[in-house]
């Protein structure tokens, strides 16, 4: 029954386990390779058990996604994409967004300021019209500093391993729903459409990276959603065999097109018109026995 999991099998050809945790692995996904993720990064997790495997496949996508400056839209990758720097907050509408609303409700009481309702806009109106910026500006910047150190340095290991172990399981999942659908495809006789889920998608099925677990086919990225549906009819193993012409077939042209002209000729009154038939069934039956 493992060999049916084809698809999970070659996305995990490609993650850095021993022979024996992969085939471990296998037996225990064949359990929950239609279950939700929450069990699927259980029997993960208890395979890993906490190490960051090496995964090329990873690594290229991250590296290109990077380049481009873009990446996907889809838990796992969202946590690693490079922030955008942000401003230093200068104003109170600015700043507003660097607190959060403990914060501002301590700040509204140490200055007895009541807000006019208990909504959060309530509490923003009245810290940004009834307490000097100077008072909480400081805050502001303290929590603007944390969040650009953090986009400068980056994704830390804890959030990579996250990532990975989420995008793992999606890709295990979305490969073996793919190589299922193709196969029922093919035992129909029909051909594949492959249907790219996004732009990235495209672009990496037109220049794939080298560890593409399978070519052609989805997903081209790790948690890529794309998919495969019916297309025209399948290719044939073996083309159809090219018709060669025989010998004789020329002469036999030839001489079906000269019996139709002494046929004309002899309708015309023309004298010549029999002889021309004549001369045409001889080289029609010689082409034929040519």
């Amino acid at each position: 029954m493992i060999e049916a999991l084809r698809g999970a099998r070659a996305v995990l050809a490609g993650v850095d386990l021993t022979n024996t945790d992969r085939a471990n692995l296998l037996a225990a996904w064949r359990a929950v390779s239609g279950a939700g993720l929450d069990a699927q990064l259980k029997v993960l997790d208890g395979f890993l058990g906490g190490r960051d495997p090496g995964w090329p496949w990873f690594d290229d996508c991250r590296s290109r996604f990077e380049q481009l400056g873009r990446f996907p839209d889809l838990p796992g990758w969202a946590d690693l994409e490079p922030g955008v720097a942000e401003p230093e907050p200068a104003t109170p509408e600015d700043a507003l967004a660097w607190i959060d609303i403990a914060q501002a409700r301590a700040l509204l009481a140490d200055a007895g300021v009541r807000p006019a309702g208990r909504k959060n806009a309530d509490i923003w109106e009245a810290l940004a019209s009834h307490v000097p910026f100077e008072r909480w500006r400081p805050l502001a910047l303290a929590s603007w500093r944390d969040a650009e150190a953090a986009r400068i340095a980056g994704p830390g290991p804890d959030q990579v391993m996250d990532a990975k172990r989420r995008l793992l399981a999606a890709s295990m999942s979305a490969a073996e729903y793919v190589a299922d659908r193709a196969a029922q495809l093919r035992d129909m006789g029909a051909g594949l459409r492959v249907e790219p889920d996004d732009g990235l998608a495209q672009a990496m099925m037109n220049a794939p990276s080298p560890y593409t677990p399978n070519p052609g086919l989805p997903p081209f990225y790790p948690g890529d959603r794309s998919g495969v549906s019916r297309g025209g009819p399948a290719a044939p193993d073996h083309p159809a065999p090219v018709a060669v012409p025989r010998r004789g077939s020329k002469w036999e042209a030839s001489g079906a097109v000269m019996v139709a002209a002494g046929l004309v000729a002899m309708l015309a009154g023309v004298a010549w018109g029999g002889a021309l038939l004549l001369a045409g069934c001889g080289v029609f039956l010689a082409g034929r026995f040519k």
